[in-house]
């Protein structure tokens, strides 16, 4: 029992400054989000729609416990962007745990010395819920629903402006993230 204890100690120790991460993508595009709008008994609401092909991901990360984030724009949720945005978080981040869905292109082949310095844990298949960046995606596409974006870089400006309140505001990060079970 003793040695156990001696173990849990000194991970503790080795591990006080260091919170989980949690890493997700959203895509976005110029197809218009709808969102539901209140309108009197009977009469159906209308909002204009637009059917659009371009999109790009934005492949984020978050610490709940302190509310810092790391975010990139890439062209696609495959294996090649994944490792970019991975290459990244470790330079400014090294030696951090990031938590993550199990999608196909998290689960990408590392040459030899070109694995990051991150350690990457995988929810349990089925449960994106358990994931907050989640919540974060969901604060991201407020300001986008029921508008019309004729480019993806407005789309980008829309959601820079966002980013700009969390960063200036981590505790906002903090208070949709951070939930009991986490820190």
């Amino acid at each position: 029992m003793k040695n156990c204890e001696v173990h849990i100690k000194k991970y503790e120790t080795e591990h006080r400054d260091q919170q989980p991460w949690f890493q997700d993508e959203m895509r976005f595009g110029t197809r218009s989000i709808a969102q539901r709008k209140w309108t009197a008994q009977g009469h159906r609401p209308s909002c204009e729609m637009k059917y659009g092909y371009k999109y790009r991901y934005l492949f984020q990360a978050i610490q709940p416990s302190t509310g810092k984030t790391f975010e990139m724009y890439l062209s696609n949720m495959d294996g090649p962007c994944f490792k970019t945005f991975i290459n990244e978080f470790a330079k400014k981040h090294p030696n951090q745990t990031m938590i993550m869905d199990n999608a196909g292109c998290h689960h990408v082949e590392w040459e030899d010395g070109q694995k990051p310095n991150v350690k990457i844990e995988y929810l349990s298949p089925y449960s994106p819920d358990f994931n907050p960046q989640e919540r974060m995606f969901q604060e991201i596409k407020k300001p986008l629903k029921g508008k019309i974006f004729d480019s993806v870089e407005q789309i980008e400006q829309e959601i820079d402006r966002k980013l700009r309140q969390f960063w200036a505001q981590p505790d906002s990060v903090k208070r949709l993230t951070a939930w009991d079970w986490i820190i």
